[in-house]
This record gives C-alpha cells, sequence and structure tokens, in this order.
C-alpha cells in the first residue's frame, strides 16, 4: 500500500529509479516514442532476441507478466506525471520536494484504487462494512494507532501473492492506437522458469 511497487522498498532501489530531475523516474523511450520502465541492465532473462532488457523497477516482478509491466509503466507515467504538475504549480520546488510529493500522491492514489475497486469485488460489500475497510466520503481517518504493528506475517503475504497471480489471464490482449487488435503476448514476459 505504499507504492513499493513502484519506488522499491529501499534507499538504493528508490535511487536506482530516481531520474534526481524535476522530481522525475528514470524512462526510457519505447517504440513509437511511448514512456516506458528504464532498462535492468544487470537482468538478462527477457533478451528474447538478444538486444531487449528487463525493465527496472521498484518490484522484480514486473517481468513476470506482461500485465504487471504494463500496471508498472502506468504507475511510473502518473508519477512523472504529477512531479510535472507540482512543478508547474510550485517551480519554487526542488527536485526532492517534487519527487516526495508525487511519490505520497501516487500511493494515495493506489491505496484508494485498492480500497475503493479492487477489495469491493474481491472480499465482497458486506466483509468490507463489516470490518471498516470503505474509504470515507468525506473527512479524515482519525483512528491511526503508532502502537499497531501494521505487518503482514510472510505467509499471509505468501498466500495473497498466490491469489494475486491466479487473477493474472494467460494472455495479455494488446491493442494499436485505433483499438484493432495488435497481439496476444504470452503471460511471462521473463524467460525463466
Amino acid at each position: 500500500m505504499d507504492a513499493s511497487m513502484v519506488y522499491g522498498s529501499s534507499n538504493e532501489q528508490v535511487s536506482q529509479l530516481r531520474a534526481f530531475s524535476g522530481g522525475q523516474l528514470t524512462t526510457q523511450r519505447g517504440p513509437g516514442g511511448t514512456t516506458l520502465l528504464p532498462p535492468d541492465k544487470n537482468t538478462f532473462d527477457c533478451r528474447l532476441n538478444g538486444t531487449q532488457n528487463c525493465f527496472l523497477s521498484g518490484d522484480w516482478r514486473a517481468n513476470e507478466h506482461s500485465g504487471l509491466a504494463a500496471l508498472h509503466t502506468l504507475w511510473l507515467r502518473e508519477h512523472n506525471r504529477l512531479a510535472g504538475e507540482l512543478h508547474r504549480l510550485n517551480p519554487h520546488w526542488g527536485d526532492e520536494t517534487l519527487f516526495q510529493e508525487a511519490r505520497r500522491i501516487v500511493a494515495a492514489e493506489i491505496q484508494h484504487v485498492t480500497y475503493s475497486e479492487f477489495l469491493p469485488v474481491v472480499l465482497g460489500q458486506m466483509t468490507m462494512d463489516r470490518y471498516g475497510l470503505q474509504p470515507q466520503a468525506s473527512g479524515f481517518f482519525t483512528g491511526y494507532d503508532i502502537n499497531l504493528n501494521a505487518g503482514m506475517a510472510n505467509g499471509v503475504a505468501a498466500a495473497a501473492l498466490w491469489f494475486v497471480a491466479s487473477l493474472m489471464p494467460k494472455t495479455l490482449t494488446v491493442f494499436d492506437r485505433v483499438s484493432l487488435m495488435a497481439a496476444n503476448v504470452p503471460d511471462r514476459v521473463s524467460r525463466r522458469g
């Protein structure tokens, strides 16, 4: 829920992903000038034709499935869009402030999508209501408890990962700019396993 799949879970990962200019994340240009995740020059599992690198993101699993790579790319683009807009509104802000504020907004957007769109479908409205998981229509949550351990047991995290993996389609249908199907991409970007 902290957007670590976009930014990583360590300062080292964050540093590898940052452009250190205008609060932006590093990108690469793809076909037609599209903005893509930066290349991971240290991983060779994705070199299907010997020239393409894997993608670098906050979560190595971005290369495991085309849908995950697309999702990571979406959030990278959103971060950079927000950093650009924040810079336009606050031209006096430096790179660090722009980066951290865009990061906070992206994390909030991910939380909103998770609690408003994803969890109600997975858990059902009754469970969401029973455990108070619905986002508030207005106001702010005031029940934060600094003493509450928000961590997750490894077994629960592993089960959640397998559940989410089971939701991934076997192929990802890709459309071109005029909505004509361009390709069905296999479920794994990486050549491992």
